[in-house]
């Protein structure tokens, strides 16, 4: 199964788990999960498998995918023709919807818990571990909590990882629509690492949004 991540192509600077974690499709990346996994580990473990499995199929050809918003237009709800003995009782609507918002706050319980385990806890444990302070920015960007992204990359501006740090800060700049923070903080990285074409990428995309208006 397919997520999509809410992320347009035009926005894909954003995309700081890398880019070869999701599937484009159309305008749009997407996140593959491995449902099964759920239950089973982390709800990044089921990404790990899912983008594996995707991974896998779009390298043989044999990736295929169905909307399923277009899939019901085609083939909309109905009983089976011959019910014999059997008796459907289907669930109401409101039972579909409990289950949809309880799988969405389990979604979120694997996400914290994968955060804790593996930033937080050792970051309490070595807060000089810069690179895995970048992971957590990127994690918490991924995430939307852009606020946090910000406060938590501020120590690495100092360090041997400013550009990254830079670079990130104005990705979630970006993400709260503040383009004239975001252009500044990706103009400070491109300035310290003036060979990093992505960073001058990002740069010249911002840019353009940023010219072309609300």
């Amino acid at each position: 199964m397919m997520f999509d991540s809410g992320v347009p192509y035009a926005r894909r600077h954003g995309l700081r788990l890398g880019r070869e974690r999701y599937i484009r499709r159309g305008d749009r990346y997407w996140i593959p999960v491995e449902v099964t996994k759920l239950g089973e580990g982390s709800f990044m473990e089921a990404w790990d498998s899912g983008i594996n499995t995707a991974r896998r199929l779009l390298a043989s050809g044999d990736l295929s995918i169905t909307d399923v918003r277009q899939a019901w237009a085609d083939f909309p709800y109905s009983p089976p023709a011959d019910l014999g003995d059997s008796v459907i009782d289907p669930p109401g609507g409101e039972a579909f919807e409990r289950s949809f918002f309880e799988g969405m706050r389990l979604f979120d319980v694997l996400r914290r818990d994968y955060v804790k385990r593996r930033y937080i806890q050792p970051l309490s444990a070595d807060p000089g571990d810069h690179r895995l302070r970048l992971g957590l920015v990127r994690t918490k960007i991924e995430s939307e909590d852009l606020n946090d992204a910000l406060v938590i990359a501020m120590p690495l501006l100092d360090t041997e990882h400013a550009a990254e740090a830079h670079y990130l800060m104005g990705c979630a700049h970006a993400g709260q629509d503040d383009l004239a923070q975001a252009i500044a903080s990706f103009e400070r990285a491109a300035a310290l690492k003036p060979e990093n074409q992505f960073y001058k990428g990002g740069l010249e995309v911002l840019r353009r949004e940023a010219a072309a208006g609300p």
